[in-house]
């Protein structure tokens, strides 16, 4: 899991997140980053995205809501499979 790739994805889940609370923005929608053309693994980006949000969200003041906005069916399922996982 500690490869290069995954703490730039992880830096940009954070970086997002520190504007969106430097804006006091209360919700924010992300796609799969990185799963598109540049063909990051979902399964690993879905633990990278939500482990970092995880890790995060207790310290957001302003952002509320967090949602990802996925391109399949096959995706909704990865991400619920390892939110299910991370939180058990």
């Amino acid at each position: 899991m500690d490869k290069p790739e995954d703490k730039i994805l992880a830096n940009c889940y954070r970086n997002a997140l520190k504007i969106a609370e430097q804006h006091k923005i209360d919700s924010i929608a992300f796609p799969a980053i990185s799963t598109g053309a540049f063909g990051y693994p979902v399964k690993e980006a879905a633990k990278v995205a939500l482990r970092t949000i995880i890790e995060i969200a207790s310290k957001l003041q302003y952002v509320k809501r967090i949602r990802f906005v996925l391109y399949s069916n096959r995706d909704l399922d990865i991400y619920e499979e390892t939110l299910s996982r991370l939180s058990a």
